[in-house]
């Protein structure tokens, strides 16, 4: 690994918004060359006109609800699908329609996305229109069954998109090949509640309501969660979303559910941030559907509007995390034990029959990031295995699916998601032919990469400079995630003290002849657990604001460290 400072950006467009030349220079950087992609105002967030097919999604949608047509919501089983669905039922309700339902697939019984079981499930009951959220491009035969029932579909969704579309009424995506929108980074959740602001438009030019026009806003805390949890791309448009978002709950405008799991993690809904998201919301949130029991408790939670029962649900949420945390210990501990006997050079995948497939992207995450390789790991589903994998930055997965899929047509039974993570469904007799094919298509994109792995920061900060109030500063221009990453910086410092905290952690204190300062390493390595006083150590680490008993502290995080 090799840690290297950004270049310093000569330019002085941010010089009369941004007086900090630390900060200036990180926003610079990050491709902030603009003062409007500062202001992350709602009155800047781009405009639906932009999206293809979504007027014509809208008058469809509109027409269903005059009409009081029977409307499922289709969602998926992770964070960004779940808050979809939820915001699907709740905008649908508000917008005053009578015959609102929803499918929620099971990951372990149904698979990803919307099946033709479903689709016969959603005809029986009645159903007019599908709306799909997070899901749906590539349900050729599951949407052409519907059609054929007579039903009508709106598809929303923002993944890969292949050289054919399913025959739906609309499609909604802005990675479409002929789509203007300029943002191709909205989740499925947030190309869904765009529909909703053309839709609501669509309902006050036909007259619709007599009344109070519903707030849309008010959703905004769905709409972030399933921004981060999904880790989209956080462009000026995604950080709008998230920045109200997290604004409309620390002002105390959240949804029920989301106040009680709030309470449950012991976060302060008026400090919620990012992070909180990452670290607290979404592992619990995921937990319902990584473990296979019978009850969706998250999606129950993001459509509860009564807090006591919401409590409940949110409990229940808290111990299938404990439950999925001790699944993963097991899972892990089984995959590195595999892997010192793994052949290939480039790529890892793993399969085990006791491994549990809601589990299996986490280990895959883990994998990856222990061997710096991509990679899948998969586990039984019915009379497939199904496979999650995680990649690196320089290989492409769903691409490389894709053109396994290309030339090997009868490889893959499903597949689909994104470049950094996604998911494929294989007879268990081809998973070594998949994991050669897998391997060589790896190694030809590390071809044309072969450069040490590069970590790059936004330079040292003298000693003076660690403290609360840059802390603050950072925080301000935030939110931060993927694509606008949290600010981190470099240095070369002796090791003053070092001690492990419980089991995995290392706490230091570090020094160089213009002060110390405290910090923390989390996941700590067996060689970095072995670091004493007196040795030299190079750390790339980012600065946050933590809140403890009722004071704002300066965190210090520690991302990588090395011996110098």
């Amino acid at each position: 690994m090799k840690i290297v400072a950004r270049d310093i950006i000569n330019s002085n467009c941010l010089d009369t918004v941004v007086s900090n030349s630390i900060m200036r220079n990180v926003l610079l950087s990050r491709g902030i060359d603009d003062i409007k992609d500062l202001d992350l105002s709602l009155k800047h967030l781009l405009h639906y006109k932009d999206l293809k097919d979504i007027d014509k999604a809208a008058v469809i949608l509109a027409d269903a609800i005059i009409n009081n047509r029977s409307i499922a919501i289709s969602g998926d089983y992770d964070v960004d699908g779940m808050t979809g669905t939820a915001l699907g039922v709740l905008i649908l309700d508000d917008f005053g329609a009578k015959n609102v339902h929803y499918h929620m697939p099971s990951r372990y019984d149904d698979g990803y996305g919307l099946s033709t079981k479903a689709v016969e499930s959603l005809y029986a009951k009645g159903t007019n229109l599908i709306i799909t959220v997070d899901n749906g491009i590539s349900a050729y035969e599951s949407i052409a069954l519907a059609k054929e029932l007579g039903m009508q579909v709106i598809i929303t969704d923002h993944h890969e998109c292949q050289a054919t579309l399913p025959q739906a009424d609309a499609i909604v995506n802005p990675k479409q090949k002929d789509c203007k929108f300029s943002s191709k980074n909205l989740s499925g959740v947030g190309v869904l509640f765009y529909l909703f602001i053309a839709t609501r438009q669509v309902l006050i030019d036909k007259g619709y309501f007599k009344e109070i026009k519903p707030n849309l806003s008010m959703y905004l805390d769905l709409v972030a969660l399933g921004t981060v949890g999904d880790l989209v791309p956080l462009d000026a448009n995604n950080r709008r979303i998230v920045k109200a978002g997290l604004s409309y709950m620390q002002k105390g405008f959240a949804q029920v559910g989301l106040k009680a799991l709030a309470k449950i993690c012991r976060s302060s809904l008026d400090r919620v941030s990012v992070s909180t998201f990452a670290f607290e919301f979404c592992p619990r949130l995921n937990a319902a559907t990584r473990l296979n029991i019978d009850t969706n408790y998250a999606l129950l939670l993001l459509l509860e509007k009564n807090y006591v029962k919401a409590i409940e649900y949110a409990r229940q949420l808290d111990f299938c995390n404990k439950r999925r945390n001790d699944y993963e210990k097991v899972m892990y501990n089984d995959a590195m034990s595999m892997l010192a006997e793994y052949e290939k050079d480039n790529s890892v995948v793993l399969y085990k029959d006791s491994f549990l497939e809601g589990v299996c992207g986490l280990i895959a995450n883990r994998i990856k990031d222990n061997t710096n390789k991509p990679s899948f790991i998969f586990a039984k589903h019915h009379e497939l295995l199904t496979g999650s994998g995680r990649s690196i930055n320089k290989v492409p997965l769903a691409k490389i699916l894709q053109e396994i899929d290309t030339e090997h047509p009868s490889l893959l039974e499903r597949f689909g998601g994104h470049n950094m993570a996604a998911g494929l469904s294989i007879q268990p007799q081809k998973l070594e032919v998949f994991s050669q094919i897998f391997d060589d298509k790896v190694k030809a994109y590390l071809i044309q990469d072969i450069g040490e792995d590069i970590v790059y920061t936004d330079g040292h900060l003298a000693i003076k400079d660690i403290n609360l109030n840059f802390a603050r500063l950072i925080s301000s221009y935030g939110p931060y995630g993927q694509g606008f990453e949290e600010p981190c910086f470099d240095g070369i410092f002796e090791v003053e003290d070092a001690s492990i905290v419980s089991d995995r952690h290392m706490r230091y204190k570090l020094k160089n002849n213009e002060g110390s300062f405290d910090c923390i390493l989390f996941r700590a390595t067996k060689e970095q657990m072995n670091i004493h006083s007196g040795q030299n150590v190079h750390i790339v680490y980012t600065l946050s604001v933590s809140h403890y008993m009722e004071q704002d502290r300066l965190s210090v995080k520690v991302l990588h460290l090395i011996k110098a």
